[in-house]
């Protein structure tokens, strides 16, 4: 949400906006070392009501959404197990997935050298 309120003051103070980049839409989370983004890729009901309609009101505006995405699913999310079901991830010589530690959580990253899983 905090991004919607500077974008309302900055245009207030005409300073034009054409974009928001936006890198916490998919919720974060709070480890020893601060808060991280996590990596479900659907968007934080409790961080940001309504984002769809959010995003459509500053289309009407003129001005662009940029969200922040990468090929990790952080396990424990709802989309790592229909990832690993799919065979989506980067594998390990015994053909489990490939898990990255990214210090207090762990991710599978997508293959996306894999059409299928690219797709």
């Amino acid at each position: 949400m905090r991004s919607f309120g500077i974008v309302d003051r900055s245009l207030a103070a005409g300073i034009p906006v054409s974009g928001v980049w936006c890198q916490d839409w998919a919720g974060v989370r709070y480890t020893s070392f601060g808060k991280r983004l996590r990596w479900d890729w659907h968007y934080n009901t409790a961080l940001y009501p309504n984002l769809p309609g959010q995003i459509a009101a500053l289309h009407k505006r003129g001005i662009r959404f940029l969200g922040y995405i990468n090929p990790y699913l952080c396990t424990g999310g709802d989309l790592f197990p229909e990832a690993e079901r799919a065979g989506a991830f980067a594998k390990r010589a015994d053909g489990s997935a490939y898990l990255v530690d990214f210090g207090e959580f762990d991710c599978g990253v997508i293959d996306l050298t894999d059409p299928k899983a690219y797709a």
